[in-house]
Parts: structure tokens; sequence; C-alpha cells
């Protein structure tokens, strides 16, 4: 097949038609979460996540306005293996506008709510309105919060901290808001569930030649710090380059990253659990598996015959 004829092909690619700002997107979403919690029951512990996509590279510098047509948040609901549970896109203006991002949070968790579980985000920004509507919910919040949010109190924002230390303040309600300080990072957090307790932990000491060193470490910030490794690694799984190109429509441009990345993540962690095999790459199954979809058996076919000769 030509380049031509598969730009014109293409051009024809729909996923219906419904009101709303992802309208041409919505069905598709919609199956694919259903699909993907269909394989797979979450444990106690969920992360929220957030990742951005650029319709073009150009728009990367530019103030993205309300509108997908330039870029899209995709809010992802991922357990400690990297399987995706759900995900949800908005407008990059829900960001700085805590009622529709309240709505779209609700919208990701809404069928993991009232199971007494924990849910962390990561590099997302929540409020302590956020925080409580899930914990009526029976739902435990771990979280960033911005530094100037009307929310925290002016005794917490005047605390002055040593390096490695945490301190905090805890309402009513029950949310607990806490400012700390290390090495490397400051910032605020909430939280449903922690109070000050610290644990051990190990960490590689690269000053001292690699030595694995035990220290003492806040219990929430380990906790807080999970996530970040856990979209790290969803991060290096994800497809950097889509298979369309610049010239495409926003909601294919969506639509074949869902299916490059998304899917081929969760079809991944599937096939493993499946076959018990360790030893594949990822890199190797998604090779595998797109030269499937478009046919090339035969030339899977000559690769298992040079690998069994």
């Amino acid at each position: 097949m030509t380049e031509t004829r598969f730009k014109r092909l293409i051009t024809f690619w729909r996923f219906g038609e419904e009101q709303g700002k992802f309208s041409k997107i919505n069905v598709l979403l919609r199956m694919l979460n259903a699909n993907f919690a269909k394989y797979k029951t979450p444990g106690r512990v969920l992360f929220v996540g957030k990742s951005t996509l650029y319709l073009r590279q150009r728009y990367i510098f530019q103030k993205l306005a309300d509108s997908p047509k330039r870029a899209q948040i995709i809010l992802k609901l991922v357990d400690n293996e990297t399987y995706i549970y759900k995900v949800v896109a908005m407008p990059p203006t829900y960001l700085t506008d805590d009622g529709k991002k309240k709505q779209a949070v609700l919208e990701l968790l809404k069928d993991y709510l009232n199971q007494g579980r924990m849910v962390i985000f990561d590099d997302l920004f929540i409020s302590v309105d956020i925080a409580q509507n899930l914990v009526s919910r029976k739902t435990h919040v771990v979280g960033p919060i911005r530094k100037k949010s009307k929310s925290i109190p002016e005794k917490v924002k005047k605390l002055k901290l040593q390096n490695n230390e945490v301190k905090g303040f805890q309402n009513p309600q029950g949310i607990s808001i806490f400012k700390w300080k290390t090495d490397d990072f400051r910032g605020c957090g909430l939280s449903s569930c922690h109070s000050y307790n610290t644990v051990e932990v190990e960490e590689l000491n690269r000053r001292e030649g690699n030595v694995t060193v035990t220290k003492k470490q806040s219990e929430f910030l380990k906790d807080f710090s999970s996530s970040a490794d856990v979209f790290e690694m969803v991060e290096k799984l994800c497809t950097t380059e889509s298979p369309l190109n610049d010239e495409t429509t926003w909601y294919r441009r969506l639509a074949a990253d869902l299916l490059a990345s998304t899917c081929v993540i969760n079809a991944y962690l599937v096939y493993r659990k499946l076959t018990n095999d360790t030893t594949r790459k990822f890199d190797d199954f998604q090779d595998y598996l797109f030269k499937q979809l478009v046919g090339f058996t035969w030339y899977l076919d000559n690769e298992n015959t040079s690998e069994e000769g």
C-alpha cells in the first residue's frame, strides 16, 4: 500500500458522534475502558497520573486553549504493575479549574469507589474538596496540593523546616496537610490515612560508592513517592512516536495513541500473566503484535524457523 492511499484511508477513520468536547472519541474511550476493567481486578492501592498528548510539536511551546484540538490531558488509573484500568481525556484548562478537574477525577474513579481503596495522585494537584469527597465514599487519598492553595492553613504555610523534615496539620474532617523538605525537593501534600509515623527504607548512596544504606523516612513520603516510580515505568512503555503524522486530526491522533500505547501495555501484562513468560521484553512483544495485526505472518514464520534452527 502506498503512503498516499494509507492517508486517504485514515480520513474515513471515525468513532461515532456525540455531544461535548470529546464527542468524536467518547465511544472508543468507553469501549476501551470496559475492556480494560474486564481482564483484571485492582488491588487496595491505585495510582492516578496524567500525560499530555500534543497534536503538533509546536503546540508544546504555546498557550493551550479550552479545546482538545491542540492538546489533550489524559488521566490514567493505574496499579503498581502499570496495568491501566481506565483513561479519561480532558482539555488542558481543566487543570486550573478545580470544579472541572474534580468532575474529571470523579469520572475516572467512579467504578472503584466505596471499596476501601487508597488512591495516590502523581503530578496532579488536588484540593481538600476532592479529598473530602473521596473520603466520604470510603476511599483514602494521598496527593500533592499547591503551595498557595487557600485550603492550606496559614500556620502550615509559615512552618520552617529542617532538611528531611515533615510537618503538618489535620483538619476536623481527618484530612492531614503536610509540608516537607528533602535534599532535592520541597512541597505540600495531603493525606487522609497518614500521620507522622516513620518507616525504614533502603536507599542507594552514590557518594559512598553505591552502598545501600537504611534510613528512616515519613510513611507519607514513602507512599507518595511510590506513584512517581509507577508512572515512570508507564512513560517508558508508552510509544513516543505516533503512527500518524502531524497532518491528521486531533481525535485520530488520540485514538492512535490509545491503541498503540495504552492497549499494548495492558496486552503485554495480560500476556505475561497468562503465559508466565517473563523473558520476552516489551519491545519484542510490541513488534511481534504489530506484525501479526498487519498480516506479516510469513515474516513471523521465518523468524520462528530461524530461531528453532
